[in-house]
């Protein structure tokens, strides 16, 4: 075993578009984050001053609202067959536009865990960076509030199940104050290389059951993001890390 993710079912790594170019076609290959993990890895192109070039990641976490989109958007990419209002990463794009702590991908073949103190937000206290992740980091998790459903029926002892209506409200209504900058739809890719890569059928049965349907009667408010219907961050060239790896990799190949 090698990298694993520490992360919970609610979070899910995405590359950043304002640091990866064409991450919607990244995305929705098998294996794109393991693969260029792998690269640099391989390539060893920062010199060892950024933390992907280790055994242990942490990446900054950006929370999503349960504020709803307009259903053409919801529905934007997604199979017929597919409900796409059961899967997070598609229904849910709006953000409340603040950073949290970070969580970890680790190479847990390289990680000490004996004796060692597990934290949540930094996985291994002596052997992985800091819980705030690095400015020009290509990953980032996204977690999701989820469906009103779906928020209450999660197995989580730190809250009682009466404060947790006010919380989801309260993770809305910060989205109608500050619905955080476009970059929503980073996520979404993922369903169009995941039938591609297992077929319509395969999809139907793997994917039956899943989530939490839409509900009216709980669901918020839907809000258009200035965006539109294709919410990404612009990509900014001057991000170092790969722009450093492509480099190398063309003077490897050079003869």
């Amino acid at each position: 075993r090698t990298w694993t993710m520490f992360i919970d079912t609610d979070e899910f790594i995405v590359f950043r578009s304002d640091e990866v170019a064409n991450v919607s076609q990244r995305l929705s290959q098998p294996g794109s984050v393991f693969n260029l993990l792998q690269l640099i890895q391989q390539r060893q192109a920062m010199g060892g001053e950024s933390q992907f070039e280790g055994k242990c990641v942490t990446l900054l976490r950006l929370q999503y609202s349960p504020m709803e989109s307009p259903d053409e958007h919801v529905r934007r990419g997604v199979p017929d067959f597919l409900d796409p209002y059961r899967f997070q990463t598609l229904r849910f794009r709006h953000t409340e536009g603040q950073k949290y702590f970070g969580k970890a991908i680790g190479d847990v073949s390289r990680l000490h865990f004996a004796k060692r103190k597990i934290s949540t937000h930094q996985l291994l206290l002596d052997q992985c960076p800091s819980a705030w992740g690095q400015q020009h980091d290509i990953l980032r998790i996204n977690h999701y509030i989820g469906s009103y459903e779906s928020f209450l029926n999660r197995n989580d002892r730190r809250d009682k199940m009466e404060n947790r209506t006010d919380k989801w409200h309260d993770a809305g209504n910060r989205s109608i104050k500050n619905p955080g900058p476009p970059c929503g739809d980073e996520a979404r890719s993922w369903i169009q290389g995941f039938v591609e890569h297992f077929g319509v059928e395969n999809t139907k049965r793997l994917l039956h059951g899943a989530g939490s349907p839409y509900n009216p009667d709980t669901a918020m408010q839907r809000i258009e993001l200035p965006c539109g219907d294709d919410c990404l961050s612009p990509y900014d060239p001057r991000g170092p890390l790969l722009r450093m790896i492509e480099r190398t990799a063309l003077q490897s190949e050079a003869p």
